[in-house]
């Protein structure tokens, strides 16, 4: 498990001005873990959610979340909850890949694959997140 509570390195945006956001441990179990940071200014609750699967195939979860209350678009009187999340999934053969390669395969994968690529395009490509969201493909 990690430490509690967990300290997540940030830089100052729209979310926080903060260099660390620090997540309070809210839930502990052997196969997964809950952190929380509220903030208290903005009336957002991250929740940070790991977890982990062992069946035929290893699946290991990183869900960060954000929630919280906001004016309806519809009627100014009203308050409505929203939220959104983005996950990471690993889903790794039990037993390995052929040839037996190892963990350190499936950490080159994360790393070179998706979220590698994602990191890599923002940086070269600003508007790539902003233009996912609109729904580009």
């Amino acid at each position: 498990m990690y430490a509690d509570p967990l300290v997540l390195p940030t830089k100052a945006s729209a979310i926080t001005t903060a260099s660390n956001l620090t997540f309070a441990a809210i839930e502990r179990a052997p196969d997964h873990s809950t952190y929380q940071f509220i903030d208290p200014t903005a009336g957002v609750t991250y929740t940070l959610f790991m977890g982990h699967q062992y069946g035929k195939r290893q699946r290991h979860t990183v869900r960060f979340s954000a929630s919280g209350m906001d004016t309806d678009p519809l009627n100014a009187a009203l308050k409505v909850p929203y939220s959104q999340s983005v996950y990471v999934v690993a889903d790794i053969p039990i037993g390995g890949y052929v040839g037996g390669a190892t963990y350190a395969t499936a950490l080159m994968v994360q790393q070179l694959g998706l979220i590698g690529n994602l990191i890599l395009k923002q940086a070269a490509n600003p508007d790539f997140m902003t233009k996912n969201l609109a729904g580009e493909t």
